[in-house]
């Protein structure tokens, strides 16, 4: 396009205006990358111009990398290369009286670019009216070429740049936000001390990835148990740190190292200049520290979102280890109380136990998760709970129980369900389902509703299959402990009646394993 078709080209302004203050911005520029502008426009005079005019332009310590494209469709090939352009100084009249503005749109609608600054130059103002141009084009600055003398260049670069910038930070904060929501949260569903480590090692790089935009990758970490004070145990160790995974005890740590737990001691978690770290407490003997160093130029951001990481990292340990807490009192309270259950009945607590471990090997053999198998082992000892409620005299008659006696005994099941079954703990609902199915039979001839087959929980034909194994094989104070070939023998004829035939089977195939556990748990 000609000189007369276009109109003026951008011109130099005077000396004076040519030369930018290079005393007014740092000397040197930083390693860390440049920001990248976009030269669109078909006059090769105003690429000469524009890179004399920028040439050693620094801005928050990098400099700039300027790339020429002479046609909208070439521009948009470089952006589609170049995802992190920075700034746009673009022509309006190109291969088109309105290519530059058609750009414009692609840019912004059709690849989502919202954050690149657009600086719209036009040396035809006729032609794309400021007013019209702002207000239906998604720019950032208009400017006539003539106007963009040296200085005014500096002056509107400058400003794209700082905006630019801003916006890039605020996208970064919120992709660090969002992955810090997303690995406390991570943490606070870990149920386990081990999946609490295990997420943590997974969640971290991630999160450091997201919250420091990718500028770390090698990193030297620790994470470790400390048992009373001197006791270490390195749990996962990278990087320089990783020879200290032979350490076992805390004095024979770095110096350096125990200054900082120390620090660490006092403030539970720490994001300090190119370290950081976090203590969590398990108990007033056993605590696990995680510690992680050489974090180099940290920005304030980057340090607000690593802290609040730890914060919430440290809450998530804190809740983990109440609610161990509460379900460790919750199922010693269960134990003690079945073991109660069972010596008012004149039988042995260990009955209860052998009952719960052989519960949960029959669990696993039926592929019930390892929740449920947990469940059903800390459950399980209250199966006969209800018989708090039948008369002494007929829970340890000696003889055999007359039909009206009888009756009243099989009561204890549907008791044990009601006193449990309004309880929203886990342990305790799934006891009261034990307590009432345990002594339903498989062909439907059981008590206390007559179910049959797979009607009967789960729960309750597994603990029924321990219970009366362990029971048949023990002394009660109406009989003597059975032969373990007559209970066997006992067992196979009411496969398929009495009980599940398919968890027989699995107590057979596992034979070995529960003699062991009655033998451990002997009377």
């Amino acid at each position: 396009m000609t000189e007369s078709q276009k109109g003026s080209s951008m011109t130099l302004a005077p000396s004076e205006d040519r030369f930018l203050f290079a005393e007014e911005r740092p000397a040197e520029v930083a390693q860390h990358g440049v920001w990248k502008i976009l030269i669109v426009d078909d006059e090769p005079e105003v690429h000469s111009v524009t890179r004399l005019a920028l040439h050693d332009v620094v801005f928050a310590g990098r400099g700039l990398e300027l790339i020429s494209a002479h046609s909208a469709a070439e521009a948009e090939e470089v952006l589609h290369r170049h995802g992190d352009i920075a700034v746009i100084l673009l022509d309006v009249v190109m291969e088109t009286d309105n290519a530059g503005l058609e750009l414009i749109r692609r840019i912004r609608d059709t690849m989502r670019n919202s954050a690149t600054r657009i600086i719209l130059r036009t040396g035809q103002p006729g032609q794309a009216p400021e007013s019209d141009v702002i207000i239906r084009y998604d720019i950032n600055d208009y400017r006539e070429k003539t106007d963009l003398t040296s200085s005014h260049l500096f002056t509107a670069i400058y400003g794209a740049l700082r905006a630019y910038r801003d916006i890039n930070a605020l996208e970064h904060h919120q992709d660090g936000l969002e992955e810090v929501i997303a690995a406390t949260s991570a943490l606070f569903e870990c149920q386990t001390l081990r999946a609490f480590t295990r997420t943590a090692e997974d969640r971290f790089p991630k999160l450091l990835a997201k919250t420091t935009a990718g500028k770390f990758t090698n990193i030297d970490m620790i994470w470790a148990r400390r048992i009373n004070k001197d006791g270490f145990d390195v749990i996962a160790a990278t990087g320089s740190l990783r020879p200290l995974a032979g350490c076992t005890k805390f004095a024979d740590l770095p110096e350096m190292l125990i200054q900082r737990f120390e620090e660490l001691e006092k403030a539970g978690s720490l994001v300090n200049g190119t370290w950081l770290g976090g203590l969590y407490r398990e108990s007033s003997t056993l605590e696990y520290v995680f510690y992680m160093e050489g974090l180099h130029a940290l920005t304030p951001t980057d340090r607000n979102l690593l802290d609040v990481y730890m914060r919430q990292a440290t809450s998530a340990f804190d809740n983990l280890v109440l609610t161990q807490q509460i379900d460790e009192t919750q199922r010693e309270i269960v134990y003690r109380l079945g073991e109660a259950v069972e010596s008012r009945s004149q039988e042995t607590g260990n009955h209860v136990k052998r009952v719960a471990e052989i519960s949960r090997l029959i669990a696993r053999g039926a592929g019930l998760s390892p929740r449920d198998c947990d469940i059903i082992f800390y459950a399980s000892p209250l199966h006969d709970v209800g018989k708090i409620a039948i008369p002494d005299a007929i829970l340890n008659k000696a003889g055999k129980l007359t039909p009206e006696e009888w009756e009243i005994m099989k009561t204890h099941a549907i008791k044990g369900y009601e006193m449990l079954s309004n309880s929203e703990r886990p342990i305790l609902k799934a006891a009261a389902v034990i307590a009432r199915d345990h002594h339903e039979k498989w062909d439907g001839s059981g008590y206390p509703e007559g179910r049959r087959g797979e009607e009967i929980d789960i729960m309750g034909r597994i603990t029924a299959v321990a219970d009366v194994f362990d029971a048949l094989g023990s002394d009660r104070c109406y009989k003597k402990a059975w032969p373990l070939d007559d209970v066997l023998a006992l067992f196979r004829h009411e496969r398929g009646k009495h009980f599940d035939p398919h968890l027989v089977d699995i107590l057979f195939d596992n034979l070995e394993a529960v003699t062991e556990i009655q033998q451990r748990y002997s009377d």
